[in-house]
């Protein structure tokens, strides 16, 4: 909040009109009565002069609190928005999922419920599926898109971090179609086959215990860095550093791979990083600049 810019501007340009017409008006009135009168009239005018400019003061500090809460709470609503944006991408991602999951031909299992590839899938069910993963799939990018340019609600840093996260997860989901617009999925009369060269869907559909690719294929090194990424408990900024090497890592992998129970860990990241720029910073005086806010 700036004292000379609207909507302070008009109760800081009174307060100074008034406390200097008061000096003024004192030292004319010192300047032509005699010492008794003088003594009164001063006292009269110290008085007037405190009380104007204190309650002057007392204005602007209640207006310019008045005027920080309203905007503290637009912005708390704008960085909700945001969250509830991502959450409900995801949210739309794994409905998707769980009804390809709900459609799968049923084969046999071992008593540990694992499920071998292929995966085998109604074709309308699948074609369905796939038209929702696509939206959903768009909709995270635009999220994505949406939270990285809010400049106004979040520090450079965050968004930084945000970027990543939510580059990650959209891109997964842009691997996971992929198999997809590549023909890489094998279709039948009346299913459509999920295989070991499907390894987005596969992986998409898979559970982290199964046996069989999807279960993650990474090395030690990547295992111990999602450890450190899926501590909810932890800062995000450490969370972060630990998404930063299995990107690293993966740049030196000839396949890329990006991976489901990865992907999901960022967008909680994301989520999670997001909200904490809800904390108010209440020791910030009145006066403070707009951009103090961001955390």
């Amino acid at each position: 909040m700036r004292l000379l810019e609207p909507p302070m501007r008009f109760w800081t340009i009174a307060t100074i009109v008034a406390s200097v017409s008061c000096l003024v008006l004192l030292i004319a009135i010192l300047g032509v009565a005699d010492p008794a009168l003088g003594n009164e009239v001063l006292k009269i005018l110290v008085q007037f002069l405190l009380v104007t400019v204190a309650g002057g003061i007392f204005l602007i500090f209640i207006n310019a609190r008045r005027d920080e809460d309203r905007k503290d709470d637009a912005r708390e609503a704008e960085v909700r928005t945001l969250v509830e944006q991502i959450r409900s991408a995801y949210r739309k991602l794994e409905i998707v999922k769980r009804r390809l999951r709900s459609q799968m031909a049923v084969q046999e299992r071992g008593r540990d419920r694992t499920r071998d590839l292929p995966y085998r899938i109604p074709t309308k069910a699948f074609e369905a599926a796939m038209e929702e993963l696509l939206a959903a799939q768009i909709e995270s990018e635009q999220v994505r898109d949406r939270v990285i340019s809010r400049q106004d609600l979040l520090s450079q840093e965050r968004i930084e971090r945000l970027r990543m996260a939510l580059n990650y997860a959209a891109g997964y989901f842009a691997d996971v179609y992929e198999d997809v617009e590549d023909c890489v999925v094998a279709r039948t009369d009346e299913y459509y086959e999920v295989t070991a060269d499907c390894r987005g869907l596969a992986d998409f559909l898979g559970r982290a215990h199964w046996r069989q690719p999807p279960a993650p294929p990474w090395p030690a090194a990547v295992q111990a860095q999602y450890e450190i990424l899926k501590q909810d408990d932890l800062p995000p900024p450490l969370r972060h550093e630990a998404l930063c090497r299995i990107e690293a890592m993966r740049a030196f992998d000839p396949d890329r791979l990006r991976f489901r129970l990865i992907a999901t860990q960022c967008i909680s990241l994301a989520s999670t990083d997001i909200h904490l720029a809800l904390l108010r910073r209440r020791w910030l005086t009145p006066f403070a600049r707009h951009d103090a806010w961001l955390d």
